[in-house]
């Protein structure tokens, strides 16, 4: 992964990530929480889950799974 600045932040904590816009330490800690963890999250967040509101353009969102990945992506 490559960070935006030349050289990079050094050791970032997620409130420096957040202060210097430093996406490298969220590669990194998707890397460790793994796809099963980004999932169990996102659906506790509500991500894939259907809500009846009364809005047109509502859609439900995708929380991937382990199963998604390997049938969309054959990883």
């Amino acid at each position: 992964f490559h960070c935006w600045k030349r050289g990079g932040h050094g050791n970032v904590d997620l409130h420096r990530s957040l202060r210097n816009s430093c996406d490298v330490y969220y590669y990194e800690m998707a890397m460790r929480v793994g796809i099963e963890g980004i999932s169990a999250m996102a659906q506790r967040f509500g991500i894939g889950v259907q809500f009846d509101l009364p809005m047109t353009s509502v859609a439900e969102g995708l929380a991937p799974s382990r199963q998604w990945k390997l049938a969309y992506r054959g990883t």
